[in-house]
């Protein structure tokens, strides 16, 4: 295990910041997933790599929306498997989320 991993598991998908966006967007334009999930970017965590994720939909659409988690973090001490998250989709087709906070 590498510094900074917390665990090896074979569903978690590696990218050099050359090759990142481009596995994101395959990722996530995956035609065999279902229009209640959505794929997001989440912030920097504190080890430096920034977690994408899968987000089951609950409120709003693929564009703008609050989900739940539906993956396990790796990397985020902040984050857990079903938080509530508000998510937004950028100009570049980029769906960005975090935790939501009351």
């Amino acid at each position: 295990m590498s510094a900074g991993r917390k665990k090896e598991d074979p569903n978690i998908v590696y990218t050099c910041p050359d090759h990142g966006e481009e596995v994101y967007f395959t990722i996530k334009n995956n035609p065999t997933v279902g229009k209640d999930y959505i794929y997001c970017y989440f912030p920097k965590a504190t080890d430096g790599v920034y977690e994408k994720m899968w987000v089951q939909i609950t409120r709003g659409d693929r564009k703008k929306g609050i989900g739940l988690l539906e993956n396990e973090p790796a990397h985020s001490d902040d984050l857990k498997l079903h938080d509530v998250v508000k998510f937004y989709t950028d100009e570049k087709d980029i769906t960005h989320a975090e935790k939501l906070t009351n």
